[in-house]
């Protein structure tokens, strides 16, 4: 018969255990000279606990700068790599949700020589808006984020891209979602969903094809500069953040803010279940920062993107100059939903809607339909495990 214990009865055993370890190792300690055991001791305490900060892709305006970090213990996982298992994958996945927070932990943010100490809070976030780096002027400034001095920590210095553009900017900007927008994701099966989600990784999930180089298009269309003009709002964790920077990087998507959800139930947290409320503040915030300027949405159509994107067209007249869904659903384009919108099957679809609007031009359309070819050539040669 197999005997079970209870957490207490496991708890008291192991104390037993480490207790007699200790009795065990008394005897040469108490030998030693005092001034020894006394080092010895001090040496002990004076350890510093190994940290880690994770900074996220964000963005602010020249006076403020929408701050986000997190302060966790370390984690120990093996780089992506598009050989990798789908056991391997699927560990990565698991321990990445399952992250240990640090409350309490100071660190310095700093961006062009001017620094801001924040405190992590009870799940070791730190996200506040914050005006201590203005001016700054528009374009992709680096963020660093170090401890602050004297703590009893250690955590390596850490630098991630952060996105202004003027208050004042009348410029086009584009606001995409991730899942089956840019990335083959699956939503609407959710056991499809799922797995690729745990079985794959950042270089072996598949982006929706042409959507990279449309988009590149668009953040060269207004300025000619690759200058974060291209933001992202999902609501997939923010756990995961590390796995989709690096997706995107890999896959050629311009470099810009990305918004992601906290999930939780206490306040500051993002319910795994209130979508269309998350995105819709997420979005408030983003055109309130920049008040002047237009707005493309993509989303797709299998989940709440068609209602999302019209409250935010209605709340904010004449700044949304278009919403393009990635129709995954199959739905038909007469439906309610879409009114208004352009429901596509394709980012090629997207690119000639976009040239009919002046926005694009003939060798955008062909480089977009080139990428289009290829990427769904390769696919096919190539097709990703579900």
């Amino acid at each position: 018969m197999v005997q079970s214990f209870s957490k207490s009865t496991l708890t008291l055993l192991a104390l037993a255990s480490f207790s007699a370890s200790l009795s065990a190792c008394s005897a040469p300690m108490a030998q030693l000279p005092a001034q020894l055991r006394a080092q010895t001791n001090l040496n002990t305490l004076a350890k510093p606990k190994v940290l880690q900060i994770r900074l996220f892709r964000s963005y602010g305006n020249e006076g403020t700068v929408h701050v986000r970090a997190r302060v966790m213990k370390p984690e120990t996982q093996r780089p992506e790599n598009a050989q990798d298992s789908t056991l391997l994958n699927f560990w990565r996945a698991l321990t990445s949700l399952t992250v240990k927070e640090v409350g309490g932990v100071k660190v310095d943010m700093t961006i062009n020589g001017k620094t801001l100490t924040l405190i992590s809070d009870a799940e070791g976030m730190i996200q506040t808006p914050a005006e201590a780096f203005g001016p700054l002027s528009p374009g992709i400034h680096s963020m660093r984020a170090s401890l602050s001095p004297g703590q009893n920590y250690s955590a390596p210095v850490v630098n991630e891209n952060v996105v202004i553009q003027g208050s004042q900017d009348t410029g086009l900007a584009i606001v995409s979602d991730i899942d089956d927008t840019i990335k083959i994701s699956n939503v609407t099966n959710k056991l499809k969903s799922l797995r690729r989600l745990l079985f794959s990784n950042a270089y072996t999930v598949e982006p929706v094809p042409g959507t990279a180089v449309l988009y590149q298009r668009l953040e060269l269309a207004g300025d000619g500069i690759n200058d974060g003009d291209t933001q992202y709002v999902s609501g997939s964790p923010i756990n995961l953040s590390d796995s989709i920077y690096r997706f995107m990087d890999y896959r050629g998507f311009p470099k810009g803010a990305v918004d992601l959800k906290k999930w939780g139930f206490g306040v500051g947290d993002d319910s795994p279940f209130a979508q269309q409320n998350y995105k819709v503040d997420r979005l408030r915030r983003i055109l309130s920062t920049y008040p002047k300027r237009s707005f493309l949405l993509f989303g797709d159509s299998g989940e709440k993107d068609p209602e999302i994107y019209r409250q935010i067209a209605t709340e904010f007249p004449g700044r949304v100059k278009g919403i393009f869904i990635n129709n995954v659903s199959k739905s038909q384009p007469n439906e309610a939903r879409f009114q208004g919108q352009f429901l596509t099957s394709s980012a090629l679809d997207q690119a000639l809607i976009l040239q009919q609007q002046g926005l694009l031009q003939a060798t955008d359309v062909d480089a977009v339909a080139q990428a289009v070819n290829a990427e769904v050539a390769f696919a096919r040669l190539h097709p990703a495990s579900e």
